[in-house]
């Protein structure tokens, strides 16, 4: 039958056990709010990666929206340049007719001239001659001529002739038709805004 001193020794071992059981288990409950403090920090720090991420898929979206715009501006300008460069074409092709034809008149012009110098120059020898000749045999009737002359000098300042009509008409070349121009701000440079990213503090690291 064990003593009163033996059963006293258990008892003071199994108190020192239950003691270090006891602290044991603080020391668990106190790793257990420090692991539940980190797991916090994770997730918080989780919260700012996804918020992070969230910016730069907002400015990645507010870029290539820029950039569609920028094209489509480029675009429309081309477009607007092409029409012009067509127009452009179009002013030359009538350029080039109407220089065509002011060549073609100026040509005749100077070979019809040639041919009327030669023809007059021959019938003024001619006149001149026979005006001689017939003044020489006919005085009365190269006095007669001279005042009829004179008669129709007055009469022609009274009542003047009407003038010979030009033989030569210009016909008109076709013209393209006037090109609609954009109002004057679409011809202004495309001016992207810059994103606005929200900065957030930083958190401080895990121990």
């Amino acid at each position: 039958m064990p003593t009163i001193n033996e059963v006293w020794e258990q008892a003071l071992l199994i108190n020192a056990n239950l003691a270090t059981l006891h602290n044991d288990q603080i020391d668990l409950k106190n790793c257990c709010a420090l692991t539940n403090q980190r797991l916090a920090a994770l997730d918080a720090g989780n919260q700012e990666t996804n918020d992070w991420l969230e910016d730069i898929r907002k400015v990645l979206g507010e870029g290539f929206a820029a950039m569609a715009s920028g094209i489509s501006g480029v675009h429309v300008r081309q477009d607007l340049a092409n029409r012009l460069l067509l127009h452009l074409s179009e002013q030359q092709r009538t350029v080039i007719c109407l220089l065509e034809k002011i060549a073609d008149n100026t040509c005749a012009l100077v070979n019809q001239s040639h041919r009327q110098t030669a023809l007059q120059t021959t019938l003024n020898t001619g006149m001149q001659a026979v005006a001689h000749m017939y003044a020489s045999t006919n005085p009365d009737a190269a006095l007669q001529h001279q005042r009829a002359q004179e008669q129709q000098h007055k009469l022609e300042k009274c009542c003047p002739p009407r003038p010979l009509e030009d033989p030569c008409r210009p016909a008109p070349c076709p013209q393209p038709p006037a090109i609609d121009l954009p109002a004057p701000k679409e011809f202004e440079g495309y001016r992207a805004e810059p994103p606005k990213v929200k900065r957030r503090p930083r958190q401080e690291s895990l121990k």
